[in-house]
């Protein structure tokens, strides 16, 4: 197999392939993203395009397989746009866009491919898009199923008085108490929650878990959506301290 050259490092002819390839990928789908979404031509059409001129990943997926699943993804994506009320959603960065594909074309498994749509759409989502931390891929790659029923099922219960492992589990209802509890360990391995076993058994959200829930939906953590806020909200005078308008 005949080497090339690139930047001091050898690589082998289906490197450089590769790498020419990811490069004209990044390439068009910057053209692309410096062009206004038509809603009249509808967000999943203006999805597929941009992914159709990404190369198929490195683990084997060709032809179909690769298509349908970006295909998924885009209309998933789209759906969430509509749901979520927005009307000029604006196009990803590739930076987000690119890495964000590569993982979410191998999920097919309904509860953890609905996150990586919920990540795409907020990814274009005017004024939420700062949200999204591209550490947020290894983490919900990381992910079982289970994790993310439990996950929801932590944030619904981020401000009860019971957050006790077994309330959870007994009204999440989903799982066996085996499952729910390897599920809840992972998830405090991913820092995703604070769980401690050995103590009360509490279950909280950390922030990190937080904002990785509220980049996928505003809603799903209730109670929290202001920490979409750019601005801490105003503190109250202290006491004795005359307020001045000005």
């Amino acid at each position: 197999m005949d080497d090339q050259e690139s930047g001091g490092l050898i690589l082998s002819n289906d490197e450089a392939k590769a790498v020419q390839e990811a490069g004209k990928a990044v390439q068009e789908v910057a053209k692309l993203g410096g062009r206004a979404i038509d809603a009249a031509g509808g967000v999943a059409a203006y999805l597929k395009e941009v992914m159709g001129h990404l190369p198929h990943d490195a683990v084997g997926l060709l032809g179909d397989a690769v298509k349908r699943a970006r295909d998924r993804l885009a209309e998933n994506a789209a759906r969430k746009l509509k749901e979520r009320g927005v009307e000029h959603p604006e196009p990803p960065s590739p930076s987000l866009l690119l890495p964000l594909v590569e993982h979410a074309e191998k999920e097919s498994r309904p509860e953890l491919a609905d996150l990586w749509a919920s990540l795409l759409a907020t990814a274009m989502e005017p004024g939420r898009s700062h949200l999204i931390r591209r550490d947020f891929y290894g983490t919900l790659g990381e992910m079982e199923p289970a994790d993310a029923l439990v996950l929801g099922a932590v944030a619904q219960h981020a401000h009860s008085q019971n957050r006790d492992w077994s309330s959870v589990w007994e009204q999440l209802g989903a799982l066996t108490r085996a499952e729910f509890l390897v599920s809840a360990a992972h998830l405090g391995l991913l820092k995703l929650i604070d769980y401690d076993p050995d103590g009360r058994g509490q279950l909280k959200l950390t922030p990190y878990g937080t904002t990785f829930l509220l980049a996928c939906d505003p809603q799903s953590v209730p109670g929290d959506a202001h920490l979409l806020e750019h601005r801490p909200p105003p503190r109250p005078p202290s006491p004795g301290v005359r307020q001045v308008d000005l």
